[in-house]
């Protein structure tokens, strides 16, 4: 975890502004909007491999890293 001197801020007169990446809600909002059909998952879906071919996944990520959204990997197959 990160840590500031407050003292150093204070006296610099630096403001320091943070967000949080994700919250909760973010995730609930989400799964709605895919429920109802307003978002579409299966454009973002780059390609699925079985988990027997893990590192041919991993390959595949490093080899097309400019156009790979989402490689999935199936636990089922």
């Amino acid at each position: 975890m990160a840590s500031v001197d407050l003292a150093v801020l204070n006296d610099h007169e630096i403001d320091l502004n943070t967000t949080m990446m994700y919250r909760h809600e973010d995730y609930l909002d989400a799964i709605r909007l895919v429920g109802e059909g307003r978002i579409q998952l299966k454009p973002l879906m780059s390609k699925h491999f079985a988990f027997k071919e893990y590192l041919d996944a991993y390959r595949y990520i490093e080899a097309n890293q400019e156009t790979t959204m989402k490689v999935l990997v199936d636990l089922d197959q």
